[in-house]
């Protein structure tokens, strides 16, 4: 049985000041089934109410060498069989999902899809996505009544394709107020001051890269500011092949809950030139972490430090231009790490260097207070990105995805 595209997921993209228009069910792909069942087997259906554990199953076709990556909300969904490559065209995982991890109410599980990067070929600019919403009701209601799963509108007027500094390549934007994340009827804000959080994550996925925002690096710790603005500046050049080529922007996004939900922009990347291309070869600048794994769970002591190893490689590519390196917890930027002096120390012949980037427990501990308790409100997108004069940004090829990372002292359900 394949699960059709669930209507309710389906992004709300603002037309004008009142009307709305519902994306199509092709948002979310065909190659891709998620399938639920009752201990008794029966199958559950796309907003079941549903209690205890469950077993369930998810299938991938056509998608051959392909990276797959499980969620339930924004935790990792670990499948029994072993393994991420899809070396199939008809590729199963299956899973068992204990419902009362949730609080009660929509919950979703969804299924990322995509290729992986390839250094010295251009960023892949798009993934496909599947996902399948259930309310569960094991009496474990949210500390604040919350119910539903944030949803997101976009005003497509105030996305931007804006000319890059680098040569013809391109950097994208969001505008005020372009994306609005509601939680139950509220409107809710990521992160954008120093001494706390909010309680929306909203990551921007473009393939396997996530696109920044303006943040102040200078300060004692950084720390995000871009009230309305989502996106900004995020450079394009390693994603852009000699050809158009369609591109889209997966949100992944939740809640003071954990609650999860997508929303999606689709757009015409332009051609690079062979000029361009010619100044700014690839593989270009990367950062790639080193001691965290999709997955993980990562336990501060309340008054320490975690040390995320970062391996920067081609640093003398873009390293100098963007100087910068950030590293967020999810829409958080935690440290910044000027790059010059390493870079100016490489010996002849070098193409990377190791970065030892300390994470406060003081920063972790912002998110938790801004948010619900439980594990789900753990989970974040571990991830960098590089800097320049605060102006723009650079992606880089890959993120993860961690369980958890929070405090010692935390209360673990």
């Amino acid at each position: 049985m394949r699960h059709a595209p669930p209507q309710h997921l389906l992004l709300i993209v603002l037309l004008g000041l009142h009307a709305c228009a519902v994306l199509q069910a092709d948002d979310f792909s065909s190659n891709i089934a998620i399938e639920l069942f009752r201990p008794d087997n029966s199958p559950v259906l796309e907003g079941d109410t549903v209690s205890g554990t469950l077993r369930g199953q998810i299938t991938v076709q056509n998608s051959m060498m392909q990276h797959a990556q499980f969620y339930k909300n924004f935790r990792i969904l670990i499948p029994d069989e072993a393994g991420e490559l899809i070396d199939s065209n008809d590729w199963l995982r299956t899973f068992t999902l204990d419902t009362s991890e949730f609080y009660d109410g929509e919950n979703l599980v969804s299924v990322h899809v995509h290729p992986m990067n390839t250094p010295g070929t251009p960023y892949i600019a798009d993934m496909s996505v599947q996902a399948f919403k259930i309310v569960t009701s094991n009496g474990r209601a949210a500390p604040r009544g919350d119910v539903q799963l944030p949803t997101m509108t976009i005003d497509p007027t105030m996305m931007s394709l804006l000319n890059s500094s680098l040569l013809d390549s391109k950097s994208f934007y969001t505008g005020y107020d372009a994306v609005t994340v509601f939680d139950d009827g509220r409107r809710i804000d990521v992160d954008q001051r120093e001494g706390e959080s909010n309680s929306a994550q909203v990551i921007p996925h473009l393939g396997a890269s996530i696109l920044g925002r303006f943040r102040w690096t200078d300060r004692t710790l950084p720390f995000g500011d871009s009230v309305g603005h989502l996106i900004t500046r995020a450079h394009l050049i390693n994603f852009q092949t000699t050809t158009d080529t369609p591109a889209r922007i997966v949100f992944f996004f939740n809640d003071a809950c954990g609650r999860a939900n997508y929303a999606f922009y689709n757009f015409m990347l332009p051609g690079l030139s062979p000029e361009a291309r010619g100044v700014y070869p690839l593989p270009s600048t990367d950062a790639r972490i080193l001691n965290v794994s999709h997955g993980d769970e990562i336990v501060i002591p309340d008054d320490g430090v975690f040390t995320l190893q970062v391996e920067v490689t081609n640093p003398g590519r873009l390293g100098f231009e963007f100087a910068t390196l950030s590293t967020w917890v999810g829409n958080r930027s935690v440290a910044a790490t000027d790059l010059t002096p390493l870079i100016r120390a490489m010996t002849p012949g070098q193409t990377s260097v190791i970065v030892d980037v300390e994470i406060p427990a003081t920063e972790i501990q912002k998110l938790q207070v801004s948010r619900d308790g439980g594990a789900g409100a753990t989970a974040f997108a571990l991830w960098n990105d590089f800097d320049r004069f605060r102006d723009s940004s650079l992606p880089v090829s890959e993120h993860v995805h961690v369980s958890s990372i929070r405090t010692s002292s935390y209360p673990w359900p």
